[in-house]
């Protein structure tokens, strides 16, 4: 793996088409990007900086700052959401809670981002638990923001806006798991109040396979960062292009594991087919749903 400078991921990034005064939705795993600097903390510190080289003072970046939820009725937890819990989102959502003591962190229990910029206050106000769950990525996109897939292109991970269009459809309070999960917060009143998360987006491992819809309406750009494969889009142009495709054709978006609830135990993804997954799925969730009751 060669090794990665700062003014390099500088050059790449706005060859890619990150400009000053972007919104810029972030979503990165910076390992694959490769860039280290002479400590993990001045990395992240680093990182903090590019981003604020690369947007200015009216540039606004948004990174998620997810929390963890947890199977109610069953398993016991100790965890509370405030806004000085660490996040499970990796190490850019790290830097951002860390070394960026301007940055808003949302309110959401379970789905929180944190925003820098002229347009932070603005996001912040619809991140908590009053609102849906993804209604910060529908405030950028209003804005007219670009979403950043930092060495995160794969088969794996998705676009923002594919959780964005699954709201705009409702798709994401029919998952199966809606209801099953919960975490708990303080409330304005100092009270602690539990969350129960009822919007689920669910796998994203097909959405890979709508690139070339994107690709032939030039909504997204590649290019490599440090040493790893990223992408920008367009996210308005990006959630017309999911609209139409799960509207017209959303057996695209599914994964190509069989067995994965979120794609294929769906009436909304499978119609009636999904009578034949739960005969077929349903000792190995029950299955698998004891195991984490009791273990």
């Amino acid at each position: 793996m060669r090794r990665v400078s700062k003014d390099q991921i500088l050059d790449q990034l706005r060859d890619l088409g990150v400009e000053k005064g972007d919104t810029l939705f972030v979503a990165a795993d910076l390992m694959q990007v490769g860039y280290f600097s002479r400590s993990a903390n001045q990395t992240l510190k680093d990182w903090v900086e590019i981003f604020h080289t690369l947007l200015g003072d009216e540039g606004t970046i948004v990174v998620p700052t997810y929390s963890p939820s947890f199977l109610r009725f069953f398993q016991k937890y100790d965890f509370v959401f405030t806004a000085d819990t660490p996040s499970d989102s990796g190490s850019l959502a790290k830097a951002y809670l860390k070394f960026a003591p301007d940055a808003i962190r949302g309110k959401h229990p379970i789905n929180s981002c944190t925003s820098r910029g002229r347009y932070s206050s603005e996001i912040a106000s619809v991140d908590g638990p009053k609102f849906s769950k993804y209604s910060p990525y529908s405030k950028v996109v209003e804005l007219g923001g670009k979403n950043l897939m930092l060495g995160i292109v794969d088969e794996r991970n998705s676009p923002f806006t594919f959780h964005h269009v699954q709201e705009l459809l409702g798709h994401t309070t029919s998952h199966p798991f809606s209801g099953l999960l919960e975490t708990k917060y303080i409330a304005e009143d100092g009270q602690t109040k539990r969350f129960i998360q009822r919007e689920l987006g669910g796998c994203t491992g097909g959405v890979h396979k709508a690139w070339g819809y994107h690709l032939s309406k030039n909504a997204v750009k590649f290019g490599m960062v440090g040493n790893s494969m990223s992408a920008l889009l367009d996210a308005k142009q990006s959630t017309e292009i999911l609209k139409d495709v799960m509207t017209n054709n959303p057996h695209l978006i599914k994964c190509d594991d069989r067995s994965c609830i979120s794609c294929y135990g769906r009436y909304r993804y499978n119609g009636f087919g999904v009578i034949g997954y739960y005969c077929r799925e349903l000792p190995r969730l029950i299955a698998k749903f004891v195991k984490k009751i009791v273990g």
